[in-house]
C-alpha cells in the first residue's frame, strides 16, 4: 500500500548533504516537518500528489538554502502566514498549481516578502479561484513567469498586478476573462509574452474586451501574443495590435476579426509569425501586409472566406518559408497569376498549402499544380508596386517605385437603427493628397447578394447608409483614394446589424417608393375596394328577391298548408314536428318522410323561410392560463453571475505548467525526464549526487 506516514527519525544522521528530494504519489496528508527539516542543504524539494490539505506554520523553516518549492496536485485548501517562514529569502520556483485554493485562503501568499522568487504557478486551481486578491503580487519584485492558467478569473482589475515590473511572462489563458479593466497590465512594463487564449466566457454577445487602454505602458515591450479563440471587438483588438510594433509571433485566430485594416503592420519590422485562422477575412491587399516584407516567415490564413490575393500583397516577402491557406474560398483566376509565380518560387524546406474553389473544374486543386494555362489565360501585364508610408511630406519617385502620402483614418460604425446604419470616421495627419471616400456595403448571409458602392467628399465624418432590411447584416468595407493614384486602399471592414426581424422586411419593402407611387397604390386599393362593396349589395340584393318569390309561391296563406317535396323514404316519421331539419337526405328529426300536410295556426304563420332558425353563435375561445417566459438576460455585474464550470481537464497530466523547471510556457527536455522519472516505483537515494527520490513506496 501506498505510504501514509514518514517518521521524524526516517533521515537522522544521514543524507546531510542531500540537496534534491522528491516524494511522489503517496498519502501523507499532513507534511513531515520533523523529518524533512533535517534536509537542511535541501535545494530543490518536490511533494506532489500526496494529499496534503493544509501547509502549517513554519513547515520549511529549517530549509533555508531551498530554492525550487512544488506542491503540485495536492489537496492543499489552506495556509497562514507563517506557512513559508525560513524559505522566502532565496525561493525563486514555486508551484500550487493543481491544488484547491480559492481567492481568500490564496492571501497568506501575497503577505510574504519573496525577495527573489521569480516563477509562480497557480493554475488549474480545483476550487473556485474566481477573483486576484488586492496586493496579491506586491511583496514579489522580481516575479518574471506567473501562470494563472486554467482558473476561473472573469475581471482582471486594474490593480491586480501592481509591483509586478519585471514580470516578462504572463500566462491568463483557459479562464472566463470577459474584461480587462484600463491599465489593468500597464505595470508590467517589461512584458514580453502574453497567453490569453481560449477564455470559456468569451462569445459574440460577450466579447473579450482586450484594447489598447488595457495594455498603455507594456505595448512596446510585447514580443508575442496568443490571444485566439476569442471573441473579440475589430476596432480595439485591431488598435491594441498596431500598438505592439515589436511583435514576433501573434496569433489572432478564432476571434472573430474581419478583414486587416490598412498598413495595421507597417511598424512591425520584427513580427516573424502571424496566424490568422479561422476568422471572417475575405482578401488580402497589399495594405493588409504592407511592412512584414523583410521579417515574415510564416503566415496562416487558413479557414476564413477570402477569395483573392493581390499580387503586390507579398511582393519581396524572400523570408516567408511556410504559407497556410487552405479552407478558403479562392478563385484561381489571373488574379492570382502573381501569387502563384510567388508561391512557387518559395525555396525547401518551405510549406505551401493553397486550394482552389472556384472555378467548378479546378475545386479542390492546389494552385501550385497548376500551369498557368490552366487557371489564366491571358496573364496581367507586370506592374510596379507603391509603398506607403504615413512620414513622406512630398511625393517622389526612384526607379519604378512610388511614394504616396497616407493620412491616419480610424472607422466605425455609429448606430444602428431598424433602416439604417450610421458609419462615422476621424481622419488625421496630412491630407494634400486624400482624394475622397468610397463606401461598400453588401448585406451578408443570402444568395446573390449585389454589392453597393458610392463616393462621399473627402471633408465628410458619418453617413446615414439608409434603405436597409430590418434585422440584416451588412459588410461595410471603408476605402480612400488618392490623387495621381488609380487603387483604392482598404481602411477597414465592419459588420453592422439592423434592428428589427426579417418579419419587417416586407413592410419596408412596400413603404421604399416614392410619394407619387404611394398615391397611386392608395387610390387603386380604395377604387377596387368601393367597387367590390357595391357589387356585393348588388348581388346580395338580387339574391334577396328572388328568395322572396319563392317563399311567396310555397307558401298557402288561404288554408295555412305547407307542402313538402315526396322524399326518395318512404318509412313513416312520429316526429310531432317534422318541418325542422327536414331534408331529402337530411340527417335529424325531419329525415324519413314521405309526404306531410301540416295545418298552422295563423299566427305561427312563417314570415320566411328561415323563421324557425336560430343563428348559431361562436364558441368562447379557451385560453390555458400561460404566462410568458421570462426573457434570458444576460448581465456583466459579476455579483449577479453564476460561478462558471471549467471544462473537463486533465488535471492529473504532467504539461508543460507544471513541475520544475519551468521558465516560460514551451515544455523542455528536463521537464520529459521529470515526468519519466515520477512513473517510477522504486526508492533512489544517491549521497553522492546530493539527490533522493520516493514515489509510491509499497
Amino acid at each position: 500500500m501506498n505510504t501514509n506516514f514518514v517518521s521524524s527519525e526516517a533521515f537522522k544522521n544521514q543524507l546531510q548533504e542531500l540537496t534534491i528530494f522528491e516524494f511522489a504519489n503517496n498519502q501523507v496528508p499532513t507534511f513531515p516537518k520533523p523529518a524533512i527539516n533535517r534536509l537542511r542543504q535541501l535545494q530543490h524539494l518536490s511533494w506532489v500528489h500526496n494529499g496534503m490539505r493544509t501547509i502549517l506554520n513554519n513547515s520549511f523553516d529549517s530549509l533555508n538554502s531551498l530554492t525550487e518549492l512544488d506542491l503540485r496536485g495536492n489537496d492543499i485548501r489552506d495556509m497562514y502566514n507563517g506557512s513559508f517562514i525560513g524559505i522566502t529569502e532565496k525561493l525563486q520556483d514555486l508551484s500550487l498549481r493543481l491544488n484547491r485554493l480559492t481567492k481568500e485562503s490564496i492571501v497568506p501568499l501575497g503577505n510574504n516578502k519573496w525577495h527573489e522568487l521569480k516563477q509562480l504557478n497557480l493554475g488549474d486551481m480545483m476550487a473556485d479561484f474566481t477573483d486576484i486578491p488586492n496586493g496579491l503580487f506586491r511583496n514579489m519584485p522580481k516575479l518574471a513567469n506567473l501562470i494563472m492558467a486554467g482558473n476561473k478569473l472573469r475581471v482582471i482589475k486594474s490593480n491586480d498586478f501592481h509591483g509586478l515590473g519585471n514580470m516578462q511572462a504572463l500566462d491568463l489563458s483557459e479562464n472566463w476573462i470577459h474584461t480587462i479593466q484600463k491599465r489593468a497590465l500597464s505595470p508590467m512594463t517589461r512584458l514580453d509574452t502574453l497567453d490569453l487564449r481560449s477564455q470559456y466566457d468569451s462569445r459574440v454577445t460577450n466579447p473579450l474586451n482586450f484594447s489598447l487602454d488595457a495594455l498603455k505602458g507594456a505595448e512596446h515591450a510585447l514580443k508575442t501574443l496568443h490571444i485566439q479563440d476569442n471573441h473579440l471587438i475589430d476596432w480595439y483588438a485591431w488598435e491594441a495590435i498596431g500598438a505592439m510594433k515589436n511583435l514576433a509571433n501573434l496569433d489572432i485566430s478564432g476571434t472573430g476579426l474581419s478583414d486587416i485594416p490598412s498598413l495595421i503592420f507597417y511598424n512591425h519590422e520584427m513580427l516573424k509569425s502571424l496566424k490568422m485562422r479561422n476568422n471572417n477575412m475575405t482578401v488580402l491587399r497589399q495594405e493588409s501586409l504592407y511592412g512584414l516584407k523583410y521579417s515574415l516567415e510564416v503566415i496562416d490564413i487558413s479557414n476564413n472566406q477570402i477569395y483573392t490575393i493581390e499580387k503586390c500583397v507579398f511582393e519581396g516577402f524572400n523570408k516567408l518559408n511556410f504559407f497556410f491557406a487552405s479552407q478558403n474560398s479562392f478563385a484561381c483566376d489571373c488574379n492570382l497569376y502573381g501569387l502563384n509565380q510567388f508561391l512557387k518560387a518559395i525555396t525547401s524546406p518551405g510549406l505551401v498549402i493553397l486550394t482552389c474553389k472556384n472555378p467548378t473544374n479546378l475545386t479542390g486543386r492546389s494552385l501550385l499544380s497548376l500551369e498557368t494555362g490552366q487557371f489564366c489565360s491571358n496573364p496581367l501585364n507586370s506592374t510596379s508596386c507603391p509603398d506607403f508610408t504615413h512620414t513622406t511630406t512630398t511625393t517622389s519617385t526612384i526607379g519604378t517605385t512610388s511614394v504616396v502620402l497616407l493620412p491616419d483614418i480610424r472607422f466605425g460604425i455609429s448606430s444602428e437603427t431598424k433602416n439604417t446604419i450610421v458609419i462615422s470616421w476621424t481622419v488625421g495627419g496630412d491630407m494634400a493628397y486624400l482624394k475622397n471616400f468610397l463606401v461598400q456595403c453588401k448585406q451578408l448571409g443570402i444568395n446573390n447578394t449585389q454589392e453597393k458602392s458610392f463616393l462621399l467628399e473627402k471633408s465628410k465624418r458619418d453617413h446615414p447608409l439608409t434603405g436597409l432590411n430590418p434585422g440584416s447584416r451588412y459588410e461595410i468595407c471603408f476605402f480612400i483614394e488618392l490623387t495621381g493614384s488609380s487603387n483604392q486602399i482598404l481602411i477597414s471592414c465592419q459588420t453592422g446589424t439592423t434592428q428589427g426581424s426579417l418579419i419587417d422586411v416586407a413592410t419596408t419593402e412596400a413603404n421604399t417608393g416614392s410619394d407619387d407611387k404611394t398615391a397611386e397604390i392608395v387610390g387603386g386599393i380604395l377604387g377596387g375596394g368601393v367597387s367590390f362593396i357595391a357589387l356585393i349589395v348588388v348581388l346580395l340584393f338580387v339574391f334577396v328577391i328572388c328568395r322572396k318569390k319563392n317563399i311567396d309561391k310555397s307558401l298557402q296563406s288561404a288554408n295555412g298548408h305547407i307542402t313538402l317535396t315526396e322524399c326518395q323514404k318512404t318509412a313513416e316519421n312520429n316526429d310531432p314536428h317534422p318541418t325542422k331539419g327536414a331534408t331529402c337526405r337530411g340527417r335529424g328529426r325531419g329525415r324519413d318522410l314521405k309526404q306531410h300536410n301540416v295545418k298552422l295556426p295563423p299566427e305561427h304563420m312563417p314570415e320566411g323561410r328561415f323563421r324557425d332558425r336560430v343563428m348559431p353563435t361562436a364558441p368562447e375561445p379557451k385560453y390555458d392560463n400561460r404566462k410568458m417566459a421570462q426573457a434570458d438576460h444576460y448581465t456583466n455585474a459579476v455579483e449577479t453571475r453564476p460561478i462558471p464550470q471549467t471544462p473537463n481537464r486533465d488535471f492529473m497530466s504532467h504539461s508543460s505548467r507544471g513541475g520544475f523547471p519551468n521558465h516560460g510556457f514551451s515544455s523542455s527536455l528536463i521537464d520529459e525526464m521529470y515526468i519519466e522519472i515520477l512513473d517510477n516505483r522504486e526508492v533512489e537515494i544517491s549521497n553522492e549526487f546530493g539527490y533522493a527520490y520516493v514515489s509510491h513506496i509499497t
